[in-house]
Parts: structure tokens; sequence; C-alpha cells
């Protein structure tokens, strides 16, 4: 198949990437459509570049990113799949904090219904995940007119909402101070955590900025910032790379993609690819 960026080819499995060979180390590569590859071809892909240069050491890399998903359905993603996999070494989990807080704790995200997690009582609740092909929200996601309408926004999106069922916590912070998406988000990083541990794996998370965040930080990157340098790498659980460090080094037309928000360019691909291989070379991770 030919895409918008070149060649696009998916494994038996659906995965951007070769069939799986049993005989190699896997590092699993999750997340939305920067990870996948966005407008770039099969082989100008992050995953492809770092397949190459860890090979030799008897690695292979798997791209499982889905274009569209959230930190949710990555985890959702992941954990259908995962046990297709016989020794996993690393999980990269890159995180588009453009969007990865959007269509948390909702049950639709760019119009389409979608599984989602709320916290009760403490703990974390998956709801929705039985999802029908022909649910009127689907179905209206493919009207050239009605699509146009974000749902819970303007007079009709909200009567559209309405009368198909969507759920959706606030963007903002409550008047309480508490944020459910924050936690949600947090917790869900939790979840892929515990289940590269439970495989024996390592979680490497690549906080991968915008466009925007060289102009000024934005609220979503502080956000994921914060978490990871307070939050969780207090405890050195998870290991991180603020992609956003490296890229300032280079010039921003040739990194990102032209007139593009989020997605990179070949060469953008190969310098995560680099920071990514550097980063567990340093720490001896690859053995």
């Amino acid at each position: 198949m030919v895409g918008r960026g070149g060649a696009l080819s998916s494994n038996s499995q659906g995965f951007r990437s070769a069939e799986i060979d049993p005989t190699k180390k896997a590092i699993i590569v999750i997340g939305d459509s920067v990870a996948f590859g966005a407008g770039v071809n099969d082989e100008h892909t992050f995953s492809y570049f770092l397949d190459k240069m860890v090979s030799d050491k008897g690695y292979q890399v798997s791209n499982l990113a889905v274009s569209g998903y959230n930190l949710e359905q990555y985890y959702l993603f992941l954990r259908r799949h995962i046990n297709k996999f016989e020794n996993i070494k690393h999980i990269v989990l890159v995180v588009c904090t453009y969007n990865d807080l959007i269509g948390i704790g909702s049950n639709v995200l760019y119009g389409k219904r979608k599984p989602y997690f709320r916290i009760e009582n403490n703990q974390l609740i998956l709801k929705g995940n039985n999802i029908k092909q022909y649910c009127l929200r689907n179905i209206l996601s493919k009207s050239l007119f009605l699509s146009r309408y974000e749902p819970n926004h303007g007079l009709i999106g909200t009567f559209l909402s309405k009368i198909t069922g969507d759920k959706a916590l606030a963007i903002d912070f409550n008047d309480d101070g508490t944020y459910e998406i924050g936690l949600i988000a947090y917790a869900m990083i939790q979840q892929i955590y515990n289940l590269a541990r439970s495989h024996g794996a390592k979680l490497l998370v690549v906080l991968s900025p915008g466009r925007h965040d060289f102009v000024e930080t934005t609220s979503f990157l502080r956000w994921f910032q914060a978490v990871f340098k307070e939050s969780i790498n207090k405890k050195n659980e998870i290991e991180t790379i603020d992609f956003i460090s490296y890229i300032k080094k280079e010039d921003l037309d040739k990194v990102f993609n032209l007139n593009d928000i989020v997605h990179y360019s070949p060469a953008g691909h190969m310098l995560l690819a680099e920071t990514v291989y550097k980063h567990l070379q340093k720490d001896n991770l690859l053995h």
C-alpha cells in the first residue's frame, strides 16, 4: 500500500514492522501516529531505524503504534498483543504530549466510540469495552456533514453527544483542585509499567513535543514533565527521555514534517531512533 508519505505495509499481525522473530529479543514500540510514522514510508520510521541499530545485538523492534490512539488505548492494545512476544526486553512508549491527554476518561475520541477508564473508589475501572461496530456514534463519524461537529461543543455537537451517549471528563482542573484526567493518565502509565514488568521488560517513556512547545511550553508537556520528574522517576522505576531537549539542538523544519504540528520527518525519526539507542547503550540496557 502507498500512503501519503510513501510505502505503508504491515505484517500478519497488523503491526507496521516485520514478522515477529521468536529467536530475537524484542523491543516493542507503542504510541499513536507519531510513533507509527504518519507521513513517512516504512523505511523512514523511528522503529525501522532503531531496528537497524540493534539488530546486530540480537534484537528486533516491533511497531505496535496505532494512529489516533491515546494512553488508554496504548495500554489495552499492548495488553491484547503482548503474549505474542516471547522474550521482551524493552517497551518504548512514545507519548505525544500535544494530544495524549485528550480523550482520556471519555468514550469518544476523534468522533468515534472507544473504551475508557474511570477512577472509582480509588480503583481504575475499564468502561464501555464492548463497542458495536455500527453504534450510532460510529455511524455519525462517517457522515461528511455531522462528523464536523466536535462532541460536546456547540449546540449541534452537544445535541449529538446527548443522543449518542457520549461521556467525557472536563479537560481542566476541578473546583476542588483535582484533575481526574491527569490521575487516569498517571494510572495508565503505571499500568503499562506493571504490564512490562510482568513480562520481564523495562519501560522507556519518550516525551514527544509539538511545535508549539518551542515557542512556549504547553500545559500538557509541563504536566508530563512534572509527573516523571516528581512522581515516577523519584523511585527510578521508569526510564524517560524528554525529547524536546534534543530537538532544540536541531533545525525544527528538518525534524518535523512540513507544516506539521507533531509528526516527524525522516530526519526527525532518525534523531529519535539515535536518541533512544544512545540512551539504552549508555545505561548498558542492551545486552
